[in-house]
C-alpha cells in the first residue's frame, strides 16, 4: 500500500514575526499581471501622442486559497486553522502598532511568498476577497475560499537586462 505524498504547499510568512501560514489546498492557478506605464506628449504639428516610458508597475500576483473543515487534508482541517489563517491575512494588512516610528515602519508587514520551484519574493498584502461558501446548521462556515492579491516588493532598480536573466520575480 502506498501513501499519497502531499505536494510542495506555496506559504506566506510575515517577516517581522517570522509567523508563516500555507493554505489548506495549493490554489488551482496564479494569474501574474505586469504593466508598463507611459505617458502621451503632445508635439505640435503630430497627428499622434508619441509614447514615452514612465514607469513599470509593481508585478501582482492573485490566488485562490481554499478552506474546508470537514477534511483533515494538507494538516490543515477544521475550522480554528482556516480562522487563524483568516486572521493572520487581515492582521499583514494593517501596521503593528509598537514599531511605528516613522513613515517606513508604520506601514503593514512585509511577507515572503515562497511557491517552490517558482517564486519566492517579497510581498505586500494588497488585497483580500472572501466567499464563504458552505454552513453548518449552526451558521458556521464549514467552506471558505479567500481570493488574495499580493504586490511585489522591490528595494532597488530593475533593468531589462535584470529581467531578461532572472525574470521579475527569480522565475
Amino acid at each position: 500500500m502506498t501513501t499519497p505524498i502531499a505536494p510542495n504547499r506555496m506559504t506566506l510568512t510575515n517577516l517581522r514575526t517570522a509567523e508563516t501560514r500555507e493554505p489548506q489546498f495549493n490554489p488551482d492557478k496564479v494569474e501574474e499581471e505586469i504593466q508598463a506605464n507611459y505617458a502621451a506628449l503632445s508635439a505640435l504639428g503630430y497627428s499622434h501622442k508619441p509614447l514615452q516610458y514612465t514607469n513599470t508597475e509593481n508585478v501582482k500576483l492573485s490566488f485562490d486559497f481554499h478552506f474546508d473543515s470537514t477534511t483533515s487534508y494538507g494538516g490543515g482541517g477544521g475550522g480554528a486553522f482556516a480562522h487563524e489563517t483568516r486572521k493572520f491575512l487581515l492582521s499583514v494588512m494593517v501596521p503593528p502598532g509598537a514599531t511605528a516610528q516613522d513613515v517606513l515602519t508604520g506601514g503593514t508587514d512585509r511577507c515572503l511568498f515562497v511557491w517552490p520551484e517558482m517564486w519566492a519574493f517579497q510581498c505586500h498584502i494588497l488585497k483580500l476577497r472572501s466567499s464563504f461558501t458552505r454552513f453548518a446548521r449552526t451558521g458556521k462556515a464549514t467552506a471558505w475560499v479567500c481570493n488574495v492579491e499580493i504586490g511585489y516588493v522591490s528595494d532597488f532598480r530593475l533593468t531589462s537586462e535584470d529581467v531578461r536573466l532572472r525574470g521579475f520575480l527569480g522565475g
